[in-house]
């Protein structure tokens, strides 16, 4: 559980940023994150405090441990850094956890910022709806008798690819995938389920931002520590 005192338990992150900082070569950094002439220093040093927080001895509230790291493989280059690195702070290396992004509505990669085309944390739960049903690319046959005899292709179709990363339960999954693929269920049948565990997840996460007052936000911010 996330406590918000806790955002003091650095062990002087700034000291330790510039320990690390000296330990990675600029020749180093361009080989990994391609940096050149025209590179700012924000992209130099960023690299930096990405893989800081891999090291459970910069916290002071943490006993020895070894850190996991869910993230996308576009992140892969910071954390072999980090493992590569770890020796300076005496800790295990850190493990990783790849994930894929998750795909546009229309299928081309993954998704983009287009408003129409993008779900977003807080939209409305019928906009949600609206934009799978117009805007989910569908694994769908041309018709729907075609469909019932060919089946549909659940690996091209947007709103299943969401509810790969949506739905908990494994075998329903499962088995909506397959009915999927024998015809049982249609196009439009997939997109509702889809918009069922879109709207309940983002639903859930209104609900819990909505308890976000002003003076949460102020302790969050806050350098001042007589706050706590």
């Amino acid at each position: 559980e996330y406590k918000i005192e806790n955002k003091w338990g650095f062990n002087d992150f700034f000291k330790q940023e510039l320990r690390l900082s000296k330990e990675i070569t600029f020749h180093e950094g361009s080989k990994i994150f391609g940096f050149n002439s025209n590179s700012n220093l924000g992209q130099i040093t960023f690299p930096v405090r990405q893989i800081l927080p891999c090291y459970y001895n910069i916290f002071t509230f943490l006993k020895k441990s070894t850190c996991l790291v869910p993230a996308a493989i576009d992140q892969d280059p910071y954390f072999r850094l980090a493992r590569d690195k770890a020796k300076i702070f005496n800790c295990s290396k850190p493990s990783t956890i790849y994930s894929g992004f998750l795909p546009s509505l229309k299928n081309l990669g993954k998704m983009s910022s287009t408003v129409d085309l993008t779900i977003f944390l807080d939209d409305k739960m019928d906009d949600i709806a609206n934009k799978i049903k117009k805007h989910a690319f569908s694994g769908g046959r041309e018709t729907l008798a075609e469909h019932r005899k060919l089946g549909g292709l659940p690996e091209k179709d947007t709103a299943f690819q969401y509810l790969r990363y949506f739905l908990d339960d494994d075998k329903k999954l499962s088995e909506i995938e397959q009915e999927y693929r024998k015809g049982i269920l249609s196009s439009k049948d997939m997109k509702g389920h889809c918009i069922e565990e879109l709207q309940r997840f983002i639903g859930d996460f209104q609900k819990r931002r909505a308890q976000v007052d002003q003076e949460i936000i102020d302790k969050f911010m806050s350098c001042d520590k007589s706050f706590y």
